[in-house]
């Protein structure tokens, strides 16, 4: 099948991890199928304008005025269908973007479908217009295609029920491949010997690390050796760094410099004894699935997540990890003595995980439910 895909989001020379969801599947779908992905490009990246990168062919469009990059897209649909005779055409995100290209879709009589992450979906925090454009998006798609029950759940004030498909994000197990020992691991990077406690994904107020940050004096007054390693980049940075100097815990938080690749991010897994994240969902601020619980039980490791939006698909409560409400720092603190002080139970916890993991979340099952909502319309 000749599959064309459109997203603002993908990996590029400023930032690799970006867009990985989307890469994954596609690398997955490239396995048995032609992949095309139209995506963005900004002039100081040292990327050409077209290559093949593991079996997807990546074609890229000047971003730098963001108001006519859907105008854009939707003309090198129309020209790369001339081309390669595209089957289906696939749109990530709602927006303008997704709207252009629905339009291409029926220019070039081919099946449409998009699929939604959360982002700018709740019919109370975005504008008349957005919602219009969104319904009209919808409308043309065949099938729209949510990352999680609660996307879903905010996907269908935009279209009939039968319209919507659930199929949640994936892993790829050799990307979380382990390549140095927990032991040699955290001695290469002075991580000590005590607790180690792990967040990875992007420093913003929604992912809840100041909730973490504030249990952790108590904790620490116990386990003074006690490690949490924070990845990824973000705005909140700053206010997050001034929170570790006012609580006295300089010693403890680590916001690691750059931001980690894939080769690397399985050993911070490994080294770790507790995965924590305190997603937050209000309005506009969305944890649409979190596929970094997901990773780290693949390796093992019990997980806490925020209570709320797309997370409890990604975590089965009280078997692979714990979810509570971010507001509940109680709750919070008293889940993660548990964890610290019982090894055994962060054992069973993270087995658990592992096999649920395998057997819910490799993309290789979730390309095939996407191929068979293909091949019901193409």
């Amino acid at each position: 099948m000749n599959i064309c895909v459109t997203s603002y989001l993908y990996p590029n020379p400023d930032k690799p991890i970006l867009g990985s969801y989307i890469y994954e599947q596609l690398t997955e779908l490239a396995n048995h199928n032609n992949v095309h992905i139209i995506t963005r490009k900004e002039r100081h990246w040292n990327c050409p304008a077209e290559e093949l990168v593991d079996k997807v062919h990546i074609h890229r469009i000047d971003a730098e005025n963001k108001l006519l990059f859907p105008i854009l897209c939707f003309i090198e649909i129309i020209s790369l269908h001339r081309k390669y005779h595209f089957d289906v055409v696939h749109a990530h995100f709602t927006g303008y973007l997704t709207f252009f290209c629905s339009l291409a879709s029926l220019l070039i009589r081919r099946p449409f479908f998009i699929t939604t992450y959360g982002l700018t979906l709740d019919p109370k925090s975005i504008s008349i217009f957005k919602r219009i454009m969104i319904r009209l998006s919808f409308f043309f798609a065949k099938k729209i295609i949510s990352i999680s029950r609660y996307t879903k759940k905010l996907s269908e004030n935009y279209a009939p029920k039968k319209k919507h498909v659930l199929i949640t994000p994936g892993i790829t197990l050799s990307k979380l491949k382990v390549t140095m020992s927990s032991k040699n691991f955290r001695k290469k990077h002075r991580f000590g010997k005590g607790p180690m406690l792990l967040s990875v994904g992007g420093v913003v107020w929604r992912k809840g690390h100041d909730v973490i940050i504030s249990v952790l004096p108590d904790i620490v007054s116990k386990h003074k050796d006690l490690k949490y390693v924070i990845i990824g980049k973000g705005g909140a940075k700053e206010n997050l760094k001034k929170q570790v100097k006012r609580l006295g815990l300089d010693e403890n938080v680590i916001f690691w410099p750059t931001w980690v690749p894939d080769k690397e991010l399985a050993n911070f897994y490994n080294a770790s004894d507790i995965f924590i994240l305190m997603s937050r969902t209000e309005g506009a601020a969305v944890e649409g699935f979190g596929i970094v619980y997901v990773e780290a039980n693949a390796l093992g490791k019990p997980v806490i997540g925020g209570k709320g939006g797309g997370t409890p698909d990604a975590v089965d409560d009280g078997k692979s990890g714990f979810l509570i409400d971010p507001s509940d720092v109680e709750e919070v603190k008293k889940k993660l003595i548990l964890l610290i002080n019982d090894k055994k139970l962060r054992a069973k916890i993270g087995e658990y995980g592992k096999q649920y993991a395998i057997k819910n979340h490799l993309w290789e099952y979730k390309a095939k439910q996407l191929m068979q909502v293909y091949s019901k319309f193409a």
